[in-house]
């Protein structure tokens, strides 16, 4: 494409001759017919001069239009395939990261199931020990072993029984840009969580502490004469002075 060539000289002049008709008519005095026409002389002259400008630049006006066009033209076609290509290759992520979570998804339910599926032949399990425990704690006369087994058995549910942890089945999450984890706990089963500390104190024990303000208030209630398991009640008086 020919580079637009400019004329710097005529367009200077081409201006200074247009201000010098601006001055002229600022100063043109119609007061008479032969003034009239002089005064329809240069307005003849000023349309002339203003079809001259434009026909002028009509050349580079339309050579520069001419080259918007090509420019516009050619980035259409550079981008018309990469915005076709774009909403492709999206659909194809956003196919593959649903059928993954729906993978995730399903494996995780049948994770579930089998795992309540385990929890109820534990908890049936752990139901027929406590029964033989219980048994064989009124035989030997054993009050502590009974209460212990009662008690275990109140809060027996699939949830607090012991079963054997799978591996994690993972699951897909989509982080935002920017994103920082910050984990945090939270006790949904707290039976469940004592009964780890029980079985395994020195995994667990830590996590697992005693209310004893709360003990200390029930104690004058309880006395001998009360048993909570794992806790002893006892009269530790002194003497006032008088």
């Amino acid at each position: 494409m020919k580079e637009l060539q400019i004329n710097e000289n005529l367009d200077t002049k081409i201006e200074s001759q247009g201000k010098k008709l601006v001055e002229a008519a600022g100063v043109m005095v119609v007061d008479s017919a032969a003034s009239r026409e002089k005064a329809g002389e240069m307005l003849r002259r000023l349309k002339d001069q203003e079809k001259e400008v434009k026909g002028y630049f009509e050349d580079m006006r339309k050579k520069a239009h001419d080259a918007k066009q090509a420019i516009l033209n050619k980035i259409n076609a550079g981008i018309k395939p990469i915005q076709t290509a774009i909403p492709i290759l999206s659909k194809k992520m956003i196919d593959y990261d649903q059928e993954e979570a729906r993978i995730a998804a399903a494996a995780a339910e049948k994770l579930r199931q089998e795992q309540e599926n385990l929890a109820r032949v534990a908890a049936e399990n752990e139901r027929k020990r406590l029964e033989k425990a219980k048994m064989e704690a009124i035989e030997n006369n054993d009050e502590e072993a009974l209460d212990r087994a009662e008690y275990e058995g109140k809060i027996l549910t699939p949830q607090t029984v012991k079963i054997p942890v799978p591996l994690s089945v993972p699951t897909i999450v989509t982080k935002p840009k920017g994103y920082v984890s910050k984990w945090k706990a939270t006790v949904t089963n707290l039976p469940a969580l004592i009964r780890a500390a029980h079985e395994n104190p020195e995994m667990y024990g830590a996590y697992v502490v005693a209310d004893e303000k709360a003990l200390n208030k029930f104690a004058p209630v309880a006395k001998d004469k009360m048993r909570i398991p794992g806790v002893v009640f006892q009269d530790e008086g002194i003497i006032r002075s008088r």
